[in-house]
């Protein structure tokens, strides 16, 4: 049976219990890329990037990236195996590996549920290392982090 827009309209008014809604799952969004320039820029908002990285939250998060122990237990749960040590936090390419895992990983969850996943959506998900969930990413990260951000994107992003 084939229902033009107007029969659809009133056959929804007589009988509402027929009519299915014509979308039932969400529509996909767009996640952006979890490339170098990306994680560079990450790195500089995290810390200067002068020197050794300091730690933080009282020495739980380590290394360039701020990269807390259960970071690194999530990027290997992702993997399905041990692939990091909590040593690994202190390294850069590993810490660069750990981090395009993890935000690939739960960048695209959220891109199939509909949200749209740009550069601050990304460092939104990096910060909150305590649950990867779709409450948790839209807490708004702070306007000065965010600017950071754009601005280190921008600048690498012209060197490459």
């Amino acid at each position: 049976m084939n229902f033009t827009h107007a029969s659809m309209v009133a056959l929804s008014l007589v009988a509402p219990a027929m009519v299915r809604p014509v979308q039932s799952k969400p529509i996909p969004g767009k996640c952006a890329p979890v490339n170098t320039v990306f994680l560079r820029a990450l790195a500089k908002v995290e810390y200067s990037g002068k020197g050794k990285a300091p730690d933080g939250d009282g020495g739980l998060a380590v290394g360039c990236l701020q990269i807390h122990d259960v970071y690194m237990r999530e990027a290997n749960r992702i993997l399905g195996f041990p692939a990091f040590n909590s040593k690994d936090r202190h390294d850069r390419e590993a810490s660069f590996e750990m981090a395009r895992i993890v935000l690939t990983h739960h960048g695209r969850r959220y891109a199939r549920m509909g949200y749209n996943i740009g550069p601050a959506e990304l460092c939104s998900i990096h910060r909150n290392q305590y649950g990867w969930s779709p409450k948790n990413l839209l807490t708004k990260l702070e306007a000065g982090r965010t600017e950071r951000l754009y601005t280190y994107l921008h600048e690498l992003s012209k060197k490459r």
